[in-house]
């Protein structure tokens, strides 16, 4: 049995429940810092305890259909790739803040490869690119999609992060598959180019993950 598909005639579907409700930038989805624990469950993994025990950098995360909140705590970086941890085990892979794999989440994206939509990103321009995501089927094979992504710079944006105000980019990527069309939402640091907050497709059954780095 291959891995469940979305089939043509339903990608405007797709479209509008991951593109149509998207907020004003930067409004509503994260709590205020300094204290961004506020109403998420006591953690559950080791991994987690001991890495909160040594003040690790901090992520706030919202898997936005089911508003499921954690504060995310960085690990290690391997071959590029930020590892985090929540409070129940589930880990995200970010690559300079693009969502690179996802473990516990659900329809688990496995692997994606970003670097031409993180080439514009990084420097606030518009322009195409192409990245691949990839997933596990209903065999346990890997089964790889690619797409084709518009990047749009919208507009300076000055991004409340606690009491911080950092000007950024707000930035939208349009993607074009088979079977799927989607969008993810970046604001980029103007002064370095790094992607202070995001929402990015996990997967089309889990939806977009949103991102936001806590600032020492």
């Amino acid at each position: 049995m291959s891995r469940r598909r979305i089939s043509p005639g339903l990608a405007v579907l797709a479209t509008l429940a991951l593109a149509g409700c998207a907020p004003a930038p930067g409004k509503g989805l994260f709590k205020r810092q300094p204290d961004p624990t506020a109403g998420i469950p006591e953690p559950t993994s080791g991994r987690y305890l001991a890495l909160q025990q040594v003040q690790a950098p901090a992520l706030q995360v919202v898997v936005e259909d089911r508003s499921q909140r954690d504060l995310m705590l960085f690990s290690h970086r391997l071959d590029g790739v930020e590892l985090w941890y929540g409070r129940d085990g589930v880990q995200v892979g970010l690559r300079d803040g693009m969502l690179a794999y996802t473990r516990g989440i659900g329809g688990d994206l496995m692997a994606a490869d970003t670097r031409q939509s993180h080439a514009l990103l990084a420097s606030g321009q518009s322009g195409t690119a192409k990245r691949f995501h990839s997933y596990l089927n209903g065999n346990d094979q890997i089964e790889t999609d690619s797409y084709i992504c518009d990047i749009r710079r919208v507009q300076d944006f000055t991004l409340a992060i606690g009491e911080a105000r950092v000007p950024t980019w707000y930035m939208v990527e349009t993607c074009h598959g088979p079977d799927l069309i989607f969008e993810n939402y970046y604001w980029v640091d103007r002064r370095s180019g790094v992607i202070q907050q995001s929402r990015q497709l996990a997967n089309p059954f889990s939806g977009r993950v949103a991102f936001q780095r806590v600032l020492s």
